[in-house]
């Protein structure tokens, strides 16, 4: 197998970018100079901080994108545990964050969103305004989990999550772990190139391959 990169995959540029942002308080997020966010409730203060990133990144998708259909998402979040879980479509580490993942990917695959994370280094707080207030019609709750991200949008890295590409032909292929050879060749029918497939198969841990089987084959039949 050939040696990838990942910040050398090429993806179609995402057409909307949301940046997150918390305090003690509550959430906020940023699409361009709209700015959305709610105060977190008792509870759901009391969740571990990785928890709430990823609750964050959920609250700003159902913010910014809850009308928008067919297209590409990419959340700037400084967290990389939370980056992780949505790049990777879950984790074996943490049960509660692999559930959140899978109800963001699950909502954004019933929209046909590509999303994708980046992680920001943090070098202060603040960066947007958190409402004292949530707007509990903007943002229902949706899981047990909850909420509380910290965020500053200076200096950004490169993607860390491949995305649907065209215009390629695969060559060698590599045995796919646990009964995932499908997917595989399903990419290969979709000009998926190879070093990209790669890609995605090992950003996998075994403990997530079959749960993720069935959201996949929703996002290839789209």
């Amino acid at each position: 197998m050939p040696t990838v990169r990942r910040d050398t995959t090429v993806c179609p540029k995402p057409s909307t970018v949301i940046q997150t942002d918390d305090s003690k308080k509550g959430w906020g997020a940023a699409l361009g100079n709209q700015e959305k966010g709610g105060r977190w409730t008792d509870a759901e203060a009391t969740n571990h901080i990785n928890i709430l990133e990823l609750q964050a990144a959920f609250f700003a998708l159902k913010a910014f994108c809850n009308n928008t259909r067919n297209t590409h998402v990419r959340l700037q979040i400084d967290n990389t545990t939370a980056v992780a879980y949505i790049t990777n479509m879950g984790g074996s580490k943490s049960p509660q964050l692999n559930n959140l993942a899978k109800e963001i990917w699950n909502w954004c695959i019933n929209k046909n969103i590509w999303v994708s994370a980046v992680h920001i280094a943090g070098q202060g707080k603040g960066n947007i305004a958190v409402p004292s207030v949530a707007n509990t019609d903007l943002v229902p709750p949706c899981s047990s989990t909850t909420i509380q991200p910290t965020m500053d949008f200076q200096t950004i890295t490169k993607p860390t999550t491949s995305c649907p590409l065209q215009g390629a032909t695969p060559s060698t292929q590599e045995p796919a772990p646990d009964g995932l050879s499908f997917i595989r060749d399903t990419f290969a029918q979709q000009n998926l190139p190879p070093d990209i497939t790669n890609i995605i198969m090992a950003s996998w841990r075994k403990g997530t391959q079959n749960q993720y089987k069935t959201y996949v084959e929703k996002w290839l039949a789209f």
